[in-house]
């Protein structure tokens, strides 16, 4: 198998994903060594063998993706995927994407809560503390929005 983080270290460092880039899907799953299944190939499988032929390959290029997310994102770059195209967000963007990533982050928080709040006391363990992590998480995500 190959070796993604390897691949990724080398195409990031390369500086292969400037601002406002974009690669096909083909040609960023063929970089990593992930290619689809042909119809000749298909042929000869049977309808579970592909089915779990084409859910490991896209396992595989989720994975390859979130590294590529994860390095470009510690170089002030968001990638994301569009239809058939990835692209790096331009840096214009990127104050867009954040505000997005935050306004998600807090609608992950409220539900939390309400699913805690909601939960029967005597269903919450007494030392799980989810319940005060929750509340130091929201107030510390209401700080953070004060500033913005």
């Amino acid at each position: 198998m190959v070796n993604m983080q390897e691949i990724a270290k080398t195409i990031l460092d390369e500086g292969m994903f400037d601002y406002g880039s974009t690669i096909s899907r083909v040609e960023f799953c063929r970089m990593f060594g992930i290619k689809p299944l042909t119809e000749d190939e298909a042929s000869d499988l049977s309808f579970n063998e592909i089915k779990s032929r084409i859910t490991e390959d896209e396992l595989n290029e989720l994975q390859a993706a979130n590294i590529i997310r994860a390095g470009l994102l510690n170089q002030g770059k968001h990638f994301e995927r569009r239809g058939d195209i990835y692209r790096v967000c331009l840096v214009s963007e990127n104050e867009s994407r954040a505000a997005n990533l935050f306004a998600a982050g807090q609608r992950k928080y409220r539900k939390a809560q309400t699913l805690i709040q909601n939960t029967p006391t005597n269903a919450v363990t007494p030392d799980s503390h989810i319940a005060n992590k929750i509340l130091v998480a929201m107030g510390s995500v209401d700080r953070k929005q004060n500033r913005i």
